[in-house]
């Protein structure tokens, strides 16, 4: 038995780690491609040499005379000499707010710095597949260097607020939808010290973490349409340092069932923390990243490159207008309703010319359905009969309603059609898609125009 099992390769247990390697940078460079990568963008990789957010917590400590040689904010705030002369500064201001300095410091510091972006963040800006980031920064640097490295392109800002205190508006520093991926944005997840003034509106301390974590599982807080797409995309996360469990929680938090859905580049964490990831089927490449870049953009290259590829850097599979979930028993509809949404302009994904030889099938069509801003499904007589049978259709309608669970009230995604002599209403289908209105079609139609009203005003909603 001993000997069987020393004979037996890591091919036999499917261990072999370079071609597991591969076919996760294929991955990663496929989700690139289809627009579904977002990059997480840490403070240490903003400037050339350390990290940029240490290096202001090194001047503000020289500036007050802290001897200490704090390395982050929480130990700077929370020194002894830095809370004397704090409040020696501010003599009106009671002993607990008096600290409170420490924000407005960090926005004049940065201010006074002049800090250069690295090269490394110019070039991850600059890839044209990716125009839509996130970063842990509480500096404007990053959006600085987006409009460096995209001249003319309109580079927008959003912010969460971290401030508890914050009664926010619904739907304020949120997006509209996929489309909003495609546009170069920067979004400051954990705040950024140009936009408020008011202390703890941006993540510095300990403390503003764990207020962030609160703020962030509160539905009514966290910005419900990003952190829906955010689950569905695929997180490279590039220059970011975490505690163990608290980096769990968080990728946890954005990620939901999907954990192995993105990468995790230089970490410098316990072993544990990259285990723990590593048994998701998380992505870690053992290259630096700078190495990690450079692979990715000469992936890019290659992949632009090659044949029958330039359509799918310019109009990606995934982030279509309209998916089609339909029965196999109901082709000639389904191919009737793609024809005549993609002569009125619209882009169908329709998984008899969309799938791709050799791709996970279900992990292509539930990415597809995550990322169109309109699902139909077609309900039919076909339909009614199969209602006792296992179908790909059923997964489809169920990932959608989880998609749409964690859009905002006034969004529809769902447009149900169902055929002439169906009972929509009474027919053995989810109840959440019931609530949707839906649109009677006969066997024979060729046009659509209801369905095309209806989709073609909730496009013009998500454009605004």
């Amino acid at each position: 038995m001993d000997d069987l099992f020393n004979n037996l390769s890591d091919d036999f247990f499917g261990l072999n780690t370079d071609y597991a390697e591969q076919q996760k940078w294929d991955q990663l460079i496929d989700q690139i491609c289809e627009g579904r990568v977002v990059p997480v963008i840490g403070p240490e990789i903003l400037i050339e040499e350390g990290n940029l957010h240490q290096k202001m917590v090194e001047v503000i400590a020289s500036q007050l005379g802290v001897t200490s040689r704090p390395t982050n904010f929480s130990q700077l705030k929370f020194d002894s000499t830095f809370m004397t002369r704090c409040m020696q500064m501010f003599k009106g201001m009671p002993a607990d707010k008096a600290t409170d300095v420490i924000y407005t410091l960090a926005d004049r510091v940065y201010r006074a710095g002049h800090y250069q972006p690295s090269s490394l963040l110019r070039r991850i800006l600059a890839i044209p597949q990716l125009p839509f980031v996130v970063t842990t920064t509480f500096t404007p640097i990053v959006e600085e260097t987006m409009r460096q490295v995209r001249p003319g392109a309109e580079v927008r800002t959003l912010v969460f607020d971290n401030d508890p205190s914050t009664i926010k508006a619904k739907g304020v520093g949120d997006i509209q939808g996929y489309g909003d991926l495609k546009q170069p944005t920067v979004y400051h997840m954990y705040g950024c010290c140009q936009a408020k003034s008011k202390p703890h509106s941006m993540v510095l301390t300990d403390t503003d973490m764990l207020n962030f974590c609160l703020s962030w599982i509160d539905a009514n807080k966290r910005p419900s349409t990003l952190s829906s797409l955010l689950s569905n995309s695929y997180l490279l996360v590039l220059g970011c340092n975490y505690s163990d469990w608290l980096f769990r929680f968080i990728w946890y938090s954005i990620k939901g069932d999907e954990l192995k859905n993105g990468s995790l580049v230089n970490l410098h964490n316990p072993q544990d923390l990259v285990d723990y990831f590593t048994r998701m089927g998380v992505f870690i490449p053992q290259n630096n990243t700078a190495d990690v870049v450079a692979k990715i953009e000469t992936l890019l290259a290659q992949r632009e490159q090659k044949g029958g590829n330039d359509e799918l850097f310019a109009h990606p599979r995934n982030g279509m207008d309209v998916f089609i979930s339909y029965s196999r028993s109901d082709k000639e509809i389904a191919d009737r309703l793609y024809h005549y949404l993609r002569a009125e302009g619209l882009s169908v994904w329709y998984d008899r010319s969309n799938l791709l030889a050799g791709n996970d099938f279900m992990q292509e069509i539930n990415r597809s359905v995550r990322s169109a801003r309109v699902f139909v499904p077609i309900i039919s007589h076909n339909i009614v009969s199969e209602k006792m049978e296992a179908h790909v259709y059923r997964k489809e309608w169920n990932c959608a309603i989880d998609c749409e669970r964690g859009m905002g009230a006034s969004r529809t995604f769902i447009f149900p059609i169902h055929e002439e002599g169906v009972d929509f209403y009474q027919a053995d289908i989810p109840e959440e898609m019931q609530r949707h209105h839906s649109i009677s079609y006969h066997s024979s139609d060729t046009e659509f125009p209801a369905l095309l009203e209806g989709i073609r005003t909730q496009l013009a909603k998500l454009q605004k």
